[in-house]
């Protein structure tokens, strides 16, 4: 019958052979880890609407299979020509600001754009701003101008 110290002494000669045949062979399997966390972006990032025209400006929410928590909301500000004080905007994470007809043309800024919840910012869009060029309507051809024969001498 073996002692217990020649068991031992076996197991600590056959963890020596066997070590460096297992340091040796090629890996099991490699690639890259992609860590996804949550994700907050708006689209377009640049936009030209003419004057008296609503337009919006959607949020992209991203984080995996996970819905936000119900108290959720994205944030920001907007500033432009005849708004003395920034006007507040909010809306739910993947769902558009929705923006009324601007009544003066100019350029117009919504900044600070994050995921706010219970009051706190959390997490910060990708983009930090968003530009909104507000022109004056094209004035439209008058028939006279339509009507007329680029060939004719008149």
């Amino acid at each position: 019958m073996l002692g217990k110290t020649t068991i031992a002494v076996w197991l600590i000669l056959l963890a020596a052979l066997v070590q460096p045949v297992f340091a040796e062979e090629a890996p099991l399997a490699t690639g890259d880890l992609i860590v996804l966390g949550a994700r907050l972006d708006v689209a377009p990032r640049q936009m030209t609407v003419a004057v008296g025209m609503p337009c919006e400006v959607q949020t992209v929410y991203c984080e995996g299979r996970v819905e936000p928590p119900a108290a959720m909301m994205v944030k920001g500000s907007l500033r432009g020509p005849g708004l003395t004080d920034p006007v507040p905007l909010t809306t739910r994470p993947g769902q558009p600001f929705i923006l009324e007809a601007f009544k003066r043309s100019g350029t117009y800024t919504i900044y600070d754009i994050s995921l706010v919840l219970d009051g706190q910012a959390v997490l910060p869009a990708q983009a930090d701003h968003v530009t909104i060029e507000v022109v004056e309507h094209e004035s439209e051809p008058s028939d006279q101008e339509t009507s007329r024969d680029p060939d004719s001498s008149n």
